[in-house]
């Protein structure tokens, strides 16, 4: 009996897979015209788990998350996740960004290989695009996706820049 509950244990380990997402995430946040750093910038990096149903994967619900600002050097730090997973039973995909900052619309990486470096631990630029009309702040501001998995207390400080924004343009009733 000891055997085979040993056997049945070591079976389970062997199933078990670390899910790191690698990182640290260190980045700088510029404006995508000038270069200059930007303070103030709301940064949050989130994960979801999902499992299996007879469809496909299903069921995702949130995992983990990290949010932080920028300070007047335009950088951040978000720390390195780890999690384990059960092949076929549970699945952890992430990070997902949301990088915001009222008056800037979508960030880019300055170059393709950028998002290898950012992976890997290494500093990389976001540029966030500067939004100089009211249209095209509205029209950022209708397409952004809030992250509903995220619970509302893991993600404050991005609902507090994204109502700002709304007031400051007029679109009234908070974000929640």
């Amino acid at each position: 009996m000891r055997h085979l509950l040993l056997t049945l244990l070591v079976g389970l380990a062997a199933l078990v897979h670390p899910a790191g997402a690698d990182g640290p995430w260190r980045g700088q946040v510029v404006d995508a015209e000038t270069g200059r750093p930007l303070a103030g910038v709301v940064v949050l990096a989130f994960w979801t788990r999902s499992t299996p149903s007879l469809g496909g994967w299903a069921a995702t619900e949130y995992h983990a998350s990290e949010e932080v600002v920028t300070g007047p050097d335009g950088r951040f730090l978000i720390g390195s996740r780890w999690s384990y997973t059960i092949p076929l039973v549970v699945k952890v995909q992430g990070p997902e960004w949301r990088v915001f900052k009222p008056g800037y619309g979508a960030w880019r990486y300055p170059h393709e290989d950028a998002v290898d470096h950012f992976s890997r631990g290494q500093e990389t630029e976001l540029r966030l695009e500067p939004l100089t009309t009211k249209e095209a702040r509205v029209a950022f501001m209708r397409a952004m996706s809030v992250p509903v998995h995220v619970p509302v207390e893991k993600r404050t400080r991005l609902m507090d820049a994204l109502n700002i924004e709304r007031l400051h343009l007029g679109l009234g009733g908070d974000l929640k």
